[in-house]
């Protein structure tokens, strides 16, 4: 669940002894991350949100449907194996076929960890039951209540041709409460869809040079969001 993995986090940053440091996730990454410094403000010190930044939310009502839902379908996958594709080529296919937007070119570098050799072929190393439905899914104040505590930086990149055509009211008022309650908060929108990280690094590597490059802001400092149209910095070659 969200939870494990905001713990997998925190036992992380034990283990290598940070006092500080700075998260970067997407999309469901990007809300294990506002999670993670929700619970934990005093060891984060600017974090990175790529199409995403809350996780999934419901209302109350929904709580019992939702867990019978995530019960069904985690135990039908129970005892299943990962299929093996017959090529690399074939698995790299059905990863696109899967993921709309993403370039042949980006799915290529993903298969070089993502995939491996099994039983005269390949297969995936993903954990098949991080597709299943999340069985609890938090209320929109549960929320609210980690943004309340974020202190630090942080920066939303926000493709063009991403998720934020899916972005609700309950969202809205969401992002409005980061802005009021972390250090600053940047809105960037790139040309791209929801995986523009991994298609162009070029363009979304220079907003991140940046962003971790720069002092502290003030308290209560507000960046503008920047729109995208407008002409991304290409990073400088050395």
């Amino acid at each position: 669940t969200m939870f494990n993995w905001v713990q997998d986090i925190e036992y992380v940053r034990i283990a290598l002894g940070w006092k500080e440091f700075s998260l970067v996730g997407h999309s469901m990454g990007a809300a294990i991350s506002l999670l993670y410094t929700g619970t934990f403000p005093e060891h984060v010190c600017k974090v990175m949100l790529i199409e995403g930044m809350v996780p999934l939310q419901d209302t109350e009502s929904k709580a019992r449907d939702n867990l019978r839902t995530a019960i069904t379908k985690h135990m039908a996958i129970d005892g299943k194996r990962e299929r093996v594709e017959p090529s690399m080529e074939a698995a790299e296919t059905k990863l696109l076929t899967s993921n709309n937007g993403l370039t042949p070119e980006a799915a290529h570098v993903l298969m070089r960890r993502g995939a491996i050799a099994s039983h005269g072929g390949y297969k995936f190393t993903r954990d098949v039951r991080v597709r299943t439905p999340t069985p609890v899914r938090m209320t929109e104040g549960m929320v609210t209540s980690f943004i309340q505590h974020i202190k630090c930086d942080v920066v939303f990149i926000v493709a063009a041709e991403g998720l934020k055509s899916a972005v609700t009211d309950r969202e809205t008022r969401q992002v409005n409460e980061l802005r009021n309650r972390a250090r600053s908060l940047e809105i960037v929108e790139l040309p791209g869809t929801h995986h523009l990280h991994l298609n162009d690094p070029h363009v979304v590597a220079p907003h991140f040079q940046r962003f971790l490059e720069m002092d502290a802001s003030p308290a209560g400092t507000r960046l503008e969001a920047r729109p995208a149209k407008a002409k991304p910095r290409q990073a400088k070659a050395n």
